[in-house]
């Protein structure tokens, strides 16, 4: 059985790792530049040197993009995720097999395409999460609200965002390909059209509220817009009252209409006798 090596290249992402301390937690050698039986490198082929594609060519070689498989988040995270798909790579490489086969790890990274109060609230949670976080908003800066959000309450979201949040100001999302961990999406900004890999990607409009057309079929006096509804005007009436609140109904609804439908709802429901449907 192949003893592999650790080859390890600087590249972007792996900022505060350790390859000694890696090395030893997955039970590699640092490659010393001499003859190998096995290796593990931490970089996918592509972007490996030549060189290193020349030494290592017809051995049994996992090659990792460690990078998007350790992702974000405190230093003890990181290096406890690297340590795994370390470790689970030496195994494949020590078993001697060629070639390889390499199954790409979820990327961590998150896309929040957006603006306002949605767009800053996911991009919060997923930071905390220890997720690095790309925030694509059309607007100049981040702290922008929608046309029906309140300005301060955005502004002071937009201050509490934490570190491993990067903003793309006057950019937005103009194509995406993929499935979950593993998207491609382009960013149309200042500096032109980027492509990059993301593992989720939210689409966040900003907040705005319309009122929808009531869906065909319903009895039109039966219909009232939100905005017209008071939950305390509802005339007293002997048994269970139905009330459906719709939202939604004729395309995805915007946060700000969403949000309105849930107060009311909730709103509703508190009233005796009533039952209500969301």
């Amino acid at each position: 059985m192949p003893r592999p090596v650790l080859c390890w290249l600087d590249a972007p992402g792996l900022q505060g790792l350790e390859p000694k301390s890696l090395a030893g937690a997955a039970g590699l050698e640092l490659d010393r530049g001499g003859q190998v039986e096995a290796a593990v490198v931490n970089i996918p082929e592509v972007l490996a040197p030549a060189d290193l594609r020349v030494r290592l060519l017809g051995l049994p070689v996992q090659w990792l993009d460690l990078a998007a498989e350790v992702g974000g988040g405190d230093a003890g995270h990181r290096m406890a995720r690297a340590a795994v798909s370390l470790a689970r790579a030496a195994g494949r490489a020590s078993l001697g097999t060629l070639a390889p086969v390499y199954s790409p790890q979820p990327d961590q990274r998150v896309l929040v395409a957006g603006q306002g109060l949605a767009a800053l609230a996911v991009a919060r949670q997923a930071a905390l999460l220890g997720h690095p976080v790309l925030l694509a908003t059309p607007a100049a800066q981040a702290a922008a609200a929608g046309a029906d959000e309140d300005p301060a309450q955005v502004a002071l979201l937009a201050a509490e965002l934490p570190e491993g949040i990067e903003v793309a100001p006057l950019s937005e999302l103009c194509d995406l390909i993929g499935a979950g961990g593993a998207f491609q999406a382009w960013i149309q900004g200042p500096q032109g059209k980027v492509r990059r890999r993301y593992g989720a990607v939210v689409l966040a409009p900003p907040g705005h509220y319309a009122m929808e057309p009531p869906p065909p079929g319903l009895d039109a006096s039966l219909v009232r817009p939100l905005s017209a509804c008071d939950p305390q005007s509802l005339p007293a009436r002997d048994g269970w009252r139905q009330v459906a609140v719709m939202v939604g109904v004729g395309g995805p609804a915007a946060p700000e209409a969403f949000s309105r439908a849930l107060v009311l709802a909730l709103a509703l429901q508190e009233q005796p006798r009533v039952q209500v449907t969301l």
